[in-house]
């Protein structure tokens, strides 16, 4: 569904959906999502300069799911 809208009703036709990795791995943007939004949100997350710790945390998840 989301393909086909930002295809469709967006004209975006240069983005892989999903997205991946440079690995050839699925990216979970949900994941992503929820991790900076328990930071507050992508300004607050990127003042403070916690793109870093987000990372982390995100590859922490994405490690989990794998096992």
């Amino acid at each position: 569904m989301i393909d086909w809208f930002l295809r469709t009703k967006m004209g975006i036709n240069a983005r892989s959906i999903p997205v991946y990795m440079g690995n050839n791995k699925k990216v979970n943007l949900l994941e992503l999502y929820m991790v900076v939004k328990r930071e507050g949100d992508h300004r607050t997350v990127t003042s403070n300069n916690l793109w870093a710790m987000v990372r982390k945390i995100w590859v922490m998840i994405m490690k989990m799911e794998i096992t």
